[in-house]
């Protein structure tokens, strides 16, 4: 219990990343009638950011868990954190690209001025 109320001031820091990327979820699934395929890039990407958010959390938990509860090795640790922490920051990246697909990868006509 002790260990989880350490992380407190951690957790909070994440409220607003997450409200954030729920508000951006909610925003794709209203517009998904108006262009589906751009409201979907969006939908996805969003939901790939907050699984990353969450995957971050678990892998922080992880982390500590093997240091402190599993009494694993400090290489040990290391290792599974750092691959840990690589294919974790692999999901913003995906989500990044497909927000970039939603904003600037259509087919559409250019503005008319």
């Amino acid at each position: 219990m002790n260990t989880a109320v350490n992380f407190l001031p951690y957790l909070s820091t994440q409220i607003p990343e997450v409200l954030a990327l729920i508000a951006g979820v909610v925003v794709a699934l209203v517009n998904l009638g108006k262009d589906r395929r751009k409201a979907g890039y969006g939908l996805i990407a969003f939901a790939l950011a907050l699984a990353g958010v969450v995957a971050s959390l678990v892998l922080l938990f992880a982390t500590v868990w093997l240091q402190t509860g599993a009494g694993a090795s400090e290489l040990v640790t290391s290792l599974a954190s750092s691959g840990g922490n690589c294919a974790v920051n692999l999901l913003p990246a995906a989500a990044w690209v497909l927000i970039l697909l939603a904003l600037f990868g259509g087919r559409g006509s250019p503005a008319e001025s």
